[in-house]
C-alpha cells in the first residue's frame, strides 16, 4: 500500500469517527464513508436533464461519480446517493432519482454521499408545450439497420419548446414516439430507429400540451434505401447438445463495403423445428436450442428487403451425454487369481451414454459393495467400508459374484457384477 493511499485510509477512519460521535449518521454514514474509500469516489456530479420541468412533470435524475480526482473517470452512483430537494412541496424526489414537480416554484437538487455533496437548481413551471423538434434524423438508413442508444446512433430526441420560454427542454422521454409504417420502419420509446423494408416512413412525436387541450405532434420522413446485398451469419455451423443453445449473429454486407449487425431486425427460423429451435423474439433473436438429436440450419432473412436476402448456417444436434451405468474394472466379467493373491482392489467407475467412462466412485459414500452370489466353493469377501472399499480378500477355492451399487438420489440406481475366481 502505497503512502498516499495510507494517508488517504487514514482520513477515511478519521472521518467514520467523526462521523459516529458526531453524530452523521450512525451505521448508515459509516457504510457510505467506506464505500466511498473503497471507490476512491472524490467527488460527485448530478447530471441534470432539465433546469426547467412542467408542474406534475417527471424528470430522471443521475449521479455520477468523480473516480480519484479524474474528471473523465466516472461511475454511476445513482442508486448509491441519498436524494433530497429544498422544498418538497414543490418537487419530490426519490431514491431511484425520479422527481416530480408538485407546484410551481424554485428548488434545489440534492445527492449526499458520506461527506460528498453536489446539487442543481430547478425550476417547477406552469408553462404549456406549444412546439416540439425531432433532433438527428438521418437523412437516409440503410435497409435492416437498427439504432443504438448509448452510441446515439439512429437514435432520436425531441426538443419541447414551451410558451414564455426561450431555452428548449429534452423531453425525449416524455413523448409518445410512432412510425405510420412498421414495415418500412419502427421506432421505440428511447426513441432508436430500426429499418425493415425500402421506402418513406413518417416518425411523430407527440405529447399532451399540458393543459389537457390536446396533443402538440410533429413528425419527420425517414427514408430507408435497400442497399443490403447479403448476410452472413456467425458461427457458420454449430454443434450443440439436447438442452443446450448457441446465439447466432446476422451480419449485413451493404453496397458500399460496409458491414453491420442486423441480427434484431432479421427474421430468424428453423428448418427442423423438431430438431432445432430458433427464438425469432425480442431480446432473444438468433438463439437456437437443440431439441432432438438431428441436423437442421438457422436461418436469418431481411425479408422485407427487394430481393429478399437469407443467410443459413448447418446446426447438428447431438443427444445429451448422461451417466446412465457403472462398471467394475472396465467391464470385466470375470477375473481370475491364485490364492497367493489376496487381496485384490476391484475399481468402479461411471459411464455414460456416449460410452465415454466418467468418475471413479470407488469408495464414495453413494457406493455400496456386496457378496451378492456364491457360485461354487467357499465364497471371498468384499470389504465396504472407507477406503478399504471394494477390497476382496479369499483364502479357498470358489467363485463368488461381487456386486456394485451407485446411487446418490439423483443419478442411479446403477449396479454391475463380477465373478471372482479363486484357483
Amino acid at each position: 500500500m502505497n503512502q498516499r493511499r495510507i494517508a488517504q485510509t487514514g482520513l477515511t477512519v478519521a472521518m467514520l469517527f467523526c462521523l459516529s460521535a458526531c453524530g452523521g449518521g450512525g451505521e448508515q454514514a459509516f457504510v457510505e464513508a467506506v464505500q466511498v474509500n473503497e471507490l476512491n469516489v472524490t467527488e460527485i456530479q448530478i447530471v441534470v436533464p432539465n433546469t426547467v420541468t412542467e408542474l406534475n412533470g417527471l424528470e430522471s435524475y443521475k449521479a455520477s461519480g468523480v473516480v480519484g480526482g479524474d474528471s473523465s473517470n466516472l461511475i454511476d452512483v445513482t442508486s448509491r446517493v441519498r436524494w433530497s430537494t429544498s422544498n418538497s412541496s414543490v418537487a419530490s424526489i426519490n431514491q431511484a432519482g425520479f422527481l416530480t414537480g408538485r407546484s410551481v416554484g424554485m428548488v434545489d437538487v440534492f445527492a449526499r454521499w458520506a461527506d460528498l455533496e453536489a446539487s442543481a437548481e430547478l425550476v417547477v413551471s406552469d408553462a404549456l408545450l406549444d412546439s416540439i423538434a425531432i433532433v438527428g434524423m438521418p437523412t437516409s438508413m440503410p435497409v435492416c439497420a437498427y439504432g443504438n442508444k448509448a452510441s446515439g446512433e439512429y437514435t432520436l430526441t425531441a426538443d419541447g419548446f414551451y410558451v414564455g420560454e426561450t431555452v428548449a427542454r429534452d423531453i425525449s422521454d416524455k413523448v409518445t414516439w410512432a412510425s405510420d409504417d412498421d414495415n418500412v420502419a419502427t421506432i421505440d420509446l428511447d426513441g432508436v430507429l430500426a429499418a425493415y423494408g425500402d421506402g418513406s416512413v413518417a416518425i411523430s412525436a407527440s405529447k399532451n400540451r399540458g393543459d389537457g387541450g390536446g396533443l402538440v405532434s410533429t413528425s419527420l420522413n425517414l427514408v430507408v434505401d435497400d442497399t443490403l446485398d447479403s448476410i452472413t451469419l456467425t458461427p457458420d455451423s454449430a454443434t450443440l447438445t439436447v438442452g443446450s443453445s448457441r446465439q447466432f449473429v446476422a451480419t449485413g454486407l451493404y453496397d458500399d463495403a460496409s458491414t453491420r449487425d442486423i441480427t434484431l431486425t432479421s427474421t430468424w427460423t428453423s428448418s427442423n423445428a423438431g430438431v432445432l429451435a430458433v427464438s425469432d423474439s425480442v431480446g432473444e433473436k438468433g438463439l437456437a436450442t437443440g431439441a432432438t438429436a438431428g441436423t437442421a440450419n438457422i436461418e436469418a432473412i431481411c425479408n422485407l428487403s427487394t430481393p429478399v436476402a437469407m443467410a443459413s448456417a448447418e446446426v447438428t444436434v447431438n443427444a445429451r451425454v448422461v451417466v446412465n451405468d457403472i462398471q467394475i474394472n472396465d467391464g470385466t466379467a470375470r477375473l481370475t487369481f491364485d490364492i497367493g493373491d489376496s487381496p485384490v482392489d476391484l475399481v468402479a467407475k461411471l459411464l455414460k451414454s456416449d460410452n465415454s467412462i466418467g468418475d471413479t466412485v470407488t469408495e464414495l459414500d453413494d457406493t455400496s459393495w456386496r457378496v451378492s452370489d456364491t457360485i461354487e466353493g467357499t465364497a471371498a469377501s468384499v470389504s465396504n467400508s472407507g477406503t478399504t472399499k471394494g477390497r476382496v480378500s479369499f483364502s479357498a477355492i470358489g467363485i463368488t459374484q461381487i456386486e456394485v451399487r451407485y446411487d446418490d438420489g439423483t443419478l442411479g440406481p446403477f449396479t454391475d457384477t463380477i465373478e471372482i475366481v479363486v484357483e
